[in-house]
C-alpha cells in the first residue's frame, strides 16, 4: 500500500477490512492540513520547493541533445510509500527536457498517486503539498501520531483521504484532461476473485476521488467492487506496465531506491529524495545506467518496445 506496505496487502482485505482510528491529535492536523491546503503552504516548504525548481531545471539543462532512450516513451512508476519523493525529482527532470515527451504515465499506489497529482494540479502545488507533509509529520510526534508505524499510516492515510476530496473537487474541471494520459492501477475483487482494473478515464469527482485512493489505500470501493492497493495486482515490481506496445517505458522502481521503508519523512528527508531522483533521472537519461542504490536493482531502467510485459516485468526481446 502506499503506506504501510507499499502495495502487498490486498491479501489482508478479502479477510477483513482494516478499520482505523485516527488519533484525537489528529482533530488539530485535519485542521491545520486543509488550512494549508486552502491558503498556502508554510514558508519553508516554499522555499525548499522554488530551491528544488531551480535546481531541476540545471540539472536538465546538462543533459546531451541525444538521450540513451528515444525521444517517445512513457513512463511507469511502482509502488512504494513516501518513496514517491524519489519519483517527484525525476518527473520533474523528465518534465524540462524539451526534446522528450512523455506520453502516457501509468502507476500502483503511490506511483500512480503522485503522477496523478502532478497532471491535474502541477507540479509546484503538488511539490509544496508533499514538502510541507514532512513538517505536519513533524509537528506531531507523539507516540499516537507520527511517533509510531501503524499510527503514522493511519494518520497520513486519513489526510490523503480528506486531500484527495478536496483536490478532485477544486480541479474538477481539469479531470478529462487526465483522459487516456494517467493510467492507476487497483487491485479489485470480481467478485470474489482479485483482478487489476486500470483506470484511465475520470468521468466525474467522485470516480476520480474513488480511484485516486483506491491505487495507494487498504480499502476503497471502485465501480461497484471492492478494491485496494494496486501493487497487489501490479507484479513482484508493482509497476503495471502498458501492454499495448505503442513505445517504450521507463520504469521507476520506488522500492529499489533505499534499504528502508519510511512511515514518516521530515522536510529535509523528503528534499533530500527528491534531489536524488532529479540527479539519478539525469545520470540514466545521460548513460542508460544511474548509480542509484548500491547493491540493489536499478530504480530506473528502460523497457524498449516490443519486449514482453505480460508479467508486468520487462522481459527484452
Amino acid at each position: 500500500m502506499r503506506l504501510y506496505c507499499a502495495g502487498g496487502a490486498f491479501a489482508a482485505m478479502v479477510g477483513a477490512v482494516a478499520v482505523w482510528t485516527v488519533p484525537a491529535r489528529g482533530e488539530d492536523g485535519d485542521a491545520l492540513w486543509m488550512g494549508w491546503l486552502e491558503n498556502g503552504f508554510p514558508n519553508d516548504a516554499v522555499l525548499v520547493a522554488q530551491n528544488l525548481t531551480s535546481r531541476a531545471a540545471v540539472v536538465a539543462h546538462t543533459l546531451p541533445q541525444k538521450l540513451s532512450v528515444p525521444t517517445d516513451i512513457d513512463v511507469v512508476c511502482g509502488g512504494g510509500g513516501n518513496y514517491d519523493g524519489y519519483y517527484m525529482g525525476v518527473s520533474m527532470v523528465l518534465s524540462r527536457v524539451n526534446y522528450l515527451n512523455v506520453h502516457r504515465y501509468a502507476g500502483a499506489s503511490a506511483g500512480g498517486m503522485m503522477p496523478f497529482e502532478i497532471a491535474l494540479k502541477g507540479e509546484l502545488q503538488t511539490l509544496q503539498e508533499h514538502l510541507s507533509y514532512g513538517i505536519l509529520m513533524a509537528k506531531y510526534p507523539g507516540i499516537l501520531d507520527f511517533g509510531n508505524m501503524a499510527s503514522a499510516a493511519a494518520l497520513q492515510d486519513h489526510h490523503w483521504r480528506l486531500m484527495s476530496d478536496w483536490m478532485t473537487k477544486k480541479w474538477e474541471h481539469n479531470l478529462s484532461s487526465l483522459d487516456g494520459k494517467i493510467h492507476l492501477a487497483l487491485s479489485c475483487l470480481d467478485p470474489i476473485l482479485p483482478k487489476l482494473v486500470m483506470v484511465s478515464n475520470f468521468t466525474s469527482q467522485d470516480q476520480a476521488d474513488h480511484a485516486f485512493m483506491g491505487t495507494g489505500t487498504m480499502y476503497e470501493t471502485y465501480d461497484g467492487m471492492a478494491c485496494s492497493d494496486g501493487g497487489a495486482m501490479s507484479g513482484k515490481k508493482m509497476t503495471p506496465l502498458f501492454q499495448d506496445k505503442q513505445r517504450g517505458q521507463l520504469i521507476v522502481d520506488l522500492m529499489a531506491t533505499t534499504q528502508s521503508y519510511p512511515s514518516k519523512y521530515s522536510l529535509s528527508e523528503y528534499a533530500s529524495m527528491i534531489q536524488k531522483g532529479q540527479d539519478d533521472a539525469a545520470e540514466f537519461l545521460a548513460t542508460g545506467k544511474c548509480s542509484c542504490a548500491t547493491g540493489k536493482p536499478l530504480a530506473i531502467t528502460y523497457c524498449p518496445l516490443g519486449s514482453k510485459t505480460s508479467s508486468n516485468i520487462c522481459e527484452h526481446a
